[in-house]
């Protein structure tokens, strides 16, 4: 990747709400470094505050992805025949994983400033080119011809047409905390959406090309298999061991299986690099 000083500045354009392309953009969040207990401690306080306050509107609807109760209940998705026996029991296992750590894991991961480059495997379809990159309040999240920019707590969703950025106006960004809190009322509920069946060192084969040092990574699988917002019926999540960032993701959901794979990874981030490329 080209660093400030040799790297063109490319053309944004701001257009109306009217004319605005929104892209979907991938969700997979990316993510700096103060002492692991210190951080734990803190993460853990975040998320006691969360699972107190399950009943926030915002919060449910990140979990479910529905905006009303009158929607319909998502789909189930299979278990692969040669998936670990884990997975298809859902009640197997659950207590010998500590799911806050996953959830500290996961808010590292969006906290810590880092620059990767990657690609996007989705079922029968051309791999995408990924780039990520979290440098203090601004961010990017490039997947193709779409990206979505943050700064200053606003975030501008953009496309790629004829070689220029087209993005639609500001909206307010999803914070860090609120992300993370999101995230933590998958496993800590009550009745939690979701369950972690196997933490390894080892990535899936799926995974396996990852080649950036140590990892650790987390497979959870939804209640029945339901296809989720998000992480659909069972996604495995590999962080980098000494970074935190998040490296590698498989998701399983009712339209096949989506595979991120990170290729290379630095905590050095420019500005250029939290800019549209190209």
């Amino acid at each position: 990747m080209s660093t400030a000083s040799t790297k063109p500045t490319p053309t944004v354009q701001q257009v109306s709400d009217d004319t605005a392309a929104t892209p979907e953009v991938s969700s997979d969040a990316p993510a700096g470094d103060p002492e692991p207990s210190t951080r734990r401690s803190s993460m853990v306080t975040v998320i006691v505050g969360v699972a107190i306050g399950l009943g926030i509107a915002g919060l449910a609807i990140w979990v479910t992805g529905r905006d009303s109760e009158d929607a319909s209940p998502p789909p189930t998705v299979s278990a692969a025949a040669t998936q670990d026996t884990a997975a298809q029991d859902t009640t197997a296992g659950a207590a010998a994983f500590d799911p806050v750590d996953l959830v500290v894991a996961y808010g590292r991961s969006r906290t810590e400033n880092h620059a990767l480059v990657g690609e996007l495997r989705r079922s029968e379809q051309t791999p995408l080119p990924v780039r990520r990159a979290l440098m203090g309040d601004r961010a990017i999240d490039e997947v193709g011809a779409t990206a979505a920019v943050t700064e200053a707590g606003e975030t501008r969703q953009c496309e790629l047409i004829d070689g220029q950025w087209l993005c639609a106006p500001p909206l307010p960004a999803i914070g860090s905390e609120l992300d993370v809190q999101g995230f933590a009322t998958l496993l800590l509920t009550e009745a939690p959406p979701y369950r972690i069946f196997n933490v390894s060192s080892e990535p899936p084969a799926s995974l396996s090309a990852i080649s950036l040092g140590t990892m650790t990574c987390w497979s959870m699988v939804s209640e029945g298999r339901q296809d989720r917002a998000r992480f659909g019926a069972e996604t495995t999540l590999c962080f980098h061991d000494a970074l935190g960032t998040l490296i590698g993701r498989e998701t399983e959901t009712s339209a096949g299986t989506d595979v991120f794979i990170t290729t290379e990874l630095r905590s050095e981030v420019t500005v250029a690099d939290v800019e549209p490329s190209r």
